[in-house]
């Protein structure tokens, strides 16, 4: 039976009067109220009354945005990650974080993940390198047998990342550690990851259903609803232990 909801006001603000283009790939709102959004046209920020915006120093888009446990905005663009930071004068400023890389990195891969991770350090992810940012210092993990790395999530104080072709790992101490049995995702694309009540590993795939971690092994759900689905793109983390899905 469908379960229907009153419909909200909605007020839509389009790029002529939020000064951005179309695509918006990430929303956050900052300790001081304001929200941010990673768009192709850079930082858009808004605080209820008027718009403004910050052109990444790489003119590229940001495409991935998250506030750490101080505040701060986190940004990940194309090639290029940083955050927004306060130019002296009260406007918003983009500072890359690449500089303190140990390595030369020119690449125009997409960071399309940037999450806050606990004792103040941040992860960024593109598809064929993860970052680890804390006190000026840069840790990376390089693709694994040349695949790809997919969708992160950071749950209960663990961060889950798949390997595209091999399964889900679990990074320790920076290392990728494989989770048994995960590679019944080898030719599934994993869309989102998520802990049950009891703790157990949830994970949606983008055409094969939803599966749960039960003992050492991955056991698909029988759900009529989410079988009718026929693209999952993204799932998100809502309040009460529900699950929101994006869909086709």
């Amino acid at each position: 039976e469908v379960i229907k909801y009153p419909l909200p006001e909605i007020t839509n603000y389009p790029p002529s009067i939020n000064g951005g283009y179309t695509n918006t790939w990430g929303i956050t709102q900052g300790k001081d109220g304001k929200l941010y959004f990673a768009n192709s046209y850079g930082v858009l920020i808004y605080d209820g009354k008027k718009w403004e915006s910050v052109i990444l120093d790489n003119g590229y888009s940001a495409r991935s945005i998250d506030v750490d446990q101080e505040g701060n905005l986190l940004v990940g663009s194309q090639g290029d990650f940083g955050f927004i930071s306060n130019d002296g004068k009260g406007n918003p400023k983009y500072i890359s974080l690449k500089k303190f890389l140990n390595e030369k990195y020119i690449s125009k891969d997409i960071i399309y993940e940037t999450i806050s991770l606990n004792n103040d350090e941040v992860f960024f992810r593109s598809s064929s390198k993860l970052f680890f940012y804390k006190n000026k210092t840069i840790t990376t993990i390089d693709k694994i047998n040349k695949k790809k790395f997919g969708v992160s999530r950071y749950l209960n104080k663990k961060l889950y990342v798949t390997i595209t072709g091999l399964g889900i790992a679990i990074i320790e101490n920076k290392e990728p550690i494989l989770i048994p049995n995960s590679e019944v995702f080898n030719n599934k694309t994993i869309t989102g990851f998520h802990l049950s009540e009891e703790n157990n590993l949830i994970v949606f795939t983008r055409k094969s259903g939803v599966y749960k971690k039960t003992n050492k092994e991955f056991v698909k759900i029988k759900n009529e609803l989410i079988d009718n689905i026929k693209v999952i793109y993204r799932t998100y983390s809502l309040n009460n232990n529900k699950i929101g899905l994006a869909t086709y």
